[in-house]
């Protein structure tokens, strides 16, 4: 059975009857820039508003195999001040997960692929991080009651992910491997 669930928020563009905007948002505001330096403040930004869609859906392919996907859209911007119209910085427009898990009777193991669009790190909209796509690998197996051996891949193909770029880049952790052991509470 493949199940959608769908939040939308509502897309008007009559003032009277839009959703209320976010008042005082906070984010680094720069107040200088010259090409060896940017100065920036934590400060309230003035009005924002988010608008989008987000989808999800999970598709069971046998007793042991799921497929799941989602989709974001989110069209974040500043509504007030200097920076009206402006999109509101590390907010990407689009992000996309797909996931694939295998879960036999016992442990599980599976693959996630996650995908974002660009994104502007900066309040001026003038440092664009690129769009990336990267996977994931998860595995565990019961070693005991209660007790799962664990590991995980993270970026597992070694992708470049920007997520600074003002005006030095400065990228994400490159391929991350973890081992561990999980407990559950139940």
């Amino acid at each position: 059975m493949l199940a959608f669930l769908a939040l939308c928020a509502v897309l008007v563009d009559d003032p009277q009857t839009a959703p209320p905007a976010v008042s005082d948002t906070i984010a680094n505001v720069t107040l200088s820039s010259t090409p060896a330096l940017i100065t920036r403040q934590r400060q309230n930004l003035g009005s924002s508003r988010s608008r989008g869609a987000e989808v999800d859906a999970e598709k069971r392919l046998t007793r042991q195999w799921r497929l799941s996907a989602g989709y974001l859209f989110c069209d974040a911007r500043v509504t007030t001040g200097d920076l009206a119209g402006k999109r509101l910085p590390q907010v990407p427009r689009n992000t996309a997960t797909l996931q694939l898990a295998f879960t036999p009777s016992r442990g599980s193991a599976g693959v996630q692929g996650r995908w974002s669009s660009m994104q502007f790190d900066d309040d001026l909209n003038q440092f664009p991080l690129r769009s990336y796509a990267v996977a994931d690998l998860f595995a565990a197996y019961p070693i005991a009651p209660r007790f799962d051996a664990t590991v995980s891949v993270e970026n597992a193909t070694n992708r470049r992910v920007e997520v600074s770029a003002t005006p030095v880049v400065t990228l994400a952790t490159p391929r991350t491997m973890r081992v561990g052991v999980r407990y559950a509470l139940r």
